[in-house]
């Protein structure tokens, strides 16, 4: 745990508002910085988002299940301008805007959002207008309002559900799957030997921010 909270600091540390609007090291950078917000109800459900099944177009997380999130942008930070550097405040405002587009949630349902320092950035990639992209994702721990309504406006969300993670691990995608078995407390040797943590440090490599990432999950 204690190396993961400084890896996430470190990331934050380093990472500033670039002018394309999203946040990484520098401008060259293959990847960009982005969040998940992990929930947990009080009857072990997780609030989860069914990605809309695209047709006609590339995109490996069509119909995949997630943890709500998205990547930093500058507009959903106040006075957020380029060359400012990254802080949580900045990630926590991505999410919870994240969250009331993907889910319906309202601001006021969302009663804390920290950084889940147990668990690791971990490295996501998709294609988008035919591009490979990067994401490097920071995970957030969320308490939110279990007897809100959810359902997405998002036209990139099916829908959002309160469901049982184990039931949708083998449903989601890479990063999303490792959070999903850490959530269900499954091994350390499980989740390291497993294709998606592979899957996850392979594109590590690819987008070359393997430096900010735990060899393996303590």
């Amino acid at each position: 745990m204690a190396e993961q909270s400084k890896i996430a600091s470190a990331i934050l540390r380093d990472c500033f508002f670039l002018n394309d609007g999203f946040a990484a090291t520098k401008a060259g950078d293959k990847w960009r910085l982005g969040a998940v917000c992990i929930a947990r109800s009080e009857n072990g459900l997780s609030l989860l988002v069914q990605k809309a099944v695209k047709t006609g177009e590339q995109y490996e997380f069509s119909g995949k299940w997630s943890f709500p999130g998205g990547m930093l942008r500058a507009e959903h930070s106040e006075e957020a301008k380029p060359g400012d550097e990254v802080r949580i405040a900045d990630l926590a405002a991505t999410l919870s805007n994240r969250l009331t587009a993907e889910t319906g949630l309202k601001h006021e349902d969302i009663s804390r959002l920290e950084l889940a320092h147990s668990y690791p950035p971990l490295v996501t990639s998709y294609t988008a207008k035919g591009s490979r992209r990067y994401t490097l994702i920071i995970p957030f721990f969320a308490d939110l309002n279990q007897s809100a309504t959810v359902g997405s406006a998002d036209r990139s969300i099916f829908k959002a559900q309160w469901r049982k993670v184990d039931d949708a691990i083998e449903q989601m995608a890479p990063a999303n799957s490792i959070y999903a078995m850490l959530f269900s407390n499954q091994s350390v040797a499980a989740i390291t030997s497993s294709e998606a943590w592979r899957e996850c440090r392979s594109w590590a490599n690819e987008a070359q921010c393997q430096a900010f990432l735990p060899g393996s999950i303590t």
